[in-house]
């Protein structure tokens, strides 16, 4: 979705992954660039150097949100394996608890010599 677009009052579509929000931003900076070029031609050049730089910092800002939200998916996803790693601890340490406990009642309801 272009600046004109947005312009027009329309939202731009919400990106569903990093590859879409990736293409988005290089569609927003192509758009900035073609504009940049439209005023070399018609002398407005301040305008649209100021549009361009505003984009800049939107691809900047969206970069850092893309890096976040992958050192996040990966926070969680580490997450997820840690706690099933410690959820396979806890029931192994369990059933050989039990084990003991097992084996310890067996061997207090045997008579001592």
């Amino acid at each position: 979705m272009g600046l004109e677009e947005r312009k027009k009052g329309q939202a731009p579509r919400k990106p569903r992954d990093f590859q879409d929000e990736l293409e988005e931003a290089i569609l927003r900076f192509k758009a900035a660039f073609e504009l940049l070029q439209q005023a070399s031609l018609a002398s407005d050049s301040e305008h649209l150097l100021s549009v361009m730089q505003k984009e800049l910092n939107l691809m900047d800002k969206l970069a850092t949100a893309i890096e976040r939200k992958g050192i996040r998916k990966w926070e969680q996803k580490l997450s997820k394996d840690a706690q099933v790693f410690i959820s396979d601890q806890n029931r192994e340490n369990f059933e050989i608890l039990q084990q003991d406990i097992a084996t310890l009642s067996e061997a207090n309801r045997r008579p001592r010599k």
